[in-house]
This record gives structure tokens, C-alpha cells and sequence, in this order.
């Protein structure tokens, strides 16, 4: 294990022949049902079927991973195609239109003796070492952007999703909160962060073979465990800025009682 390594978690949003996977169940959103070992399913509304009313027996779905390791990647995608899917040909099982979103969990893993639980509704996942801090700054955000764009041609076409729209309509204010979900750190808005979701592109620019499903995710953790990972702090230069700013925001409070 590197010094600091990321975990990912994958959501597949997606229309699948529910005929022949039969064996899937799905559960309420977030009341994901467990599929295989590395696997769950639940049913989400924003994933929008209406065009494709002639396709019978079919239905939408999300597919949610465990968090794995990048080492780990091909056993839990042969897990998908193997298992989940039951070895079909991609089109007869699954299609990606315009609302199907791709989204990545990112944490980061230290190397130490403890042990890091990651809870996921009633199962626990449990890996050696200890949850750390990562990058997650404005010139980082635009690094990643430009070089998924450049690099991943699945991506291209639909990635960024309505962003104008969609900041206007939530309010986020900026592009960054939009793009990633930053939301269950304690402070959002800072450029350290332990946990982000990375939502900003979708699948649905003409996948039709699972190499390509693959290899289009691979290519975007690489991208990721290269962009986030660069100039992270340790976590004792991050205690330092928190009591840092915690003292400032002490000496403010002072001064105005004492102008009181």
C-alpha cells in the first residue's frame, strides 16, 4: 500500500432489461439491495425512461459499488459484468441516455496500523489504514475537468450536464458544488476535504461495449489518484489551519464584545 491511496465507490445510473436479470431486486432510494459481494441496487427518479416506452420489459435502475481500492477495480468490474449482468452482451442488458449519471465517491486512505470502517446503510467495509485529508481546490477542479475531457472521449459529448441550469435552479452559487458534491465534510467549502462525490459527467455519449465502460472509469481514477493526491497536506499541517482559524474566529468574537 502507497503512503496515501484513494478509495472509490461507482454509481451506475442506467436502463437494464429487467427480463433477463431477473435475479436483480431493487430497493427504495437509499435503501439499496444487496446483488453480489461487491454490488447493490437501487431505484432512482431522476434516471428517465419515457423515450423508451417500446423497449419492453425494461426498467431504470442504480447500481452502487462498494468502496474498493484502484487494485481492486477489475475484480469488482468482472463482479459486474459476470455476475450482476450475467455475462450478456452490453446492449441487450443495459442503455445510457442523456439523465444517466456516472458518479465516483472518492475518499483518501493513509498507511497506518489502524483500521478505516466505512459504513454503508446496514454493511461495513473495513480496510487497513486510516481516512486522511485530499486536494480538492479550484485549480485542482479545473485540472481534472480539462484533462477527463481531454482524455476520456466517453465523457465528452454530455459532461457537463446542464451546469448553468442546474447552480441556478439549487442555488449552489459556484460550479464547484455542482460538480463535486462536497457536502458531508464539516466545512464544504474548504479546499481539503476527506470525502467528496464526483458527478459531473455521464454516460450517455455512446457506450455499447463493456471494454468501454471499463476503461472509461479506469481512465477517470487515474486522473483523479494523480490530481488529488498532488500537494495534499498531512493531516497535522490540517489540525494546524483548524485551530488556526478556530483562534481567529475566538479574537474576533472578543474584540466585539470588548467595542460592546
Amino acid at each position: 500500500m502507497a503512503e496515501r491511496e484513494l478509495l472509490f465507490g461507482i454509481e451506475i445510473e442506467a436502463e437494464y432489461n429487467a427480463r433477463l436479470l431477473r435475479h436483480i431486486t431493487k430497493g427504495g432510494h437509499h435503501r439499496p439491495r444487496q446483488v453480489t459481494e461487491n454490488w447493490f441496487a437501487e431505484d432512482d427518479g431522476s434516471v428517465d425512461n419515457t423515450g423508451n416506452r417500446d423497449m419492453n420489459g425494461w426498467d431504470t435502475i442504480e447500481l452502487v459499488s462498494r468502496p474498493f481500492r484502484l487494485c481492486e477495480y477489475k475484480a469488482v468490474m468482472d463482479d459486474f459484468i459476470e455476475n450482476v449482468c450475467r455475462g450478456h452482451h452490453f446492449k441487450t442488458v443495459l442503455n445510457f441516455n442523456k439523465s444517466c449519471g456516472a458518479h465516483i465517491h472518492v475518499s483518501c486512505l493513509r498507511k497506518t496500523n489502524k483500521t478505516y470502517r466505512v459504513g454503508f446503510h446496514q454493511w461495513d467495509f473495513t480496510f487497513e489504514g486510516q481516512q486522511d485529508w485530499f486536494n480538492l481546490s479550484i485549480e485542482t477542479i479545473e485540472k481534472i475537468r480539462e484533462k477527463v475531457h481531454k482524455k476520456v472521449k466517453e465523457c465528452r459529448e454530455n459532461y457537463f450536464r446542464g451546469f448553468a441550469q442546474k447552480v441556478e435552479k439549487r442555488n449552489y452559487g459556484t460550479e464547484r458544488f455542482l460538480e463535486w458534491n462536497t457536502q458531508a465534510n464539516p466545512n464544504p467549502r474548504s479546499e481539503v476535504v476527506k470525502h467528496a462525490e464526483y458527478r459531473s459527467f455521464n454516460f450517455s455519449a455512446g457506450i455499447s461495449r463493456w471494454a468501454e465502460l471499463y476503461w472509461a472509469y479506469y481512465k477517470v481514477f487515474r486522473i483523479l489518484e494523480r490530481e488529488l493526491l498532488k500537494g495534499c497536506p498531512d493531516t497535522q499541517t490540517i489540525k494546524v489551519q483548524v485551530k488556526a482559524r478556530r483562534d481567529t474566529a475566538r479574537r474576533r468574537i472578543t474584540v466585539r464584545q470588548e467595542d460592546v
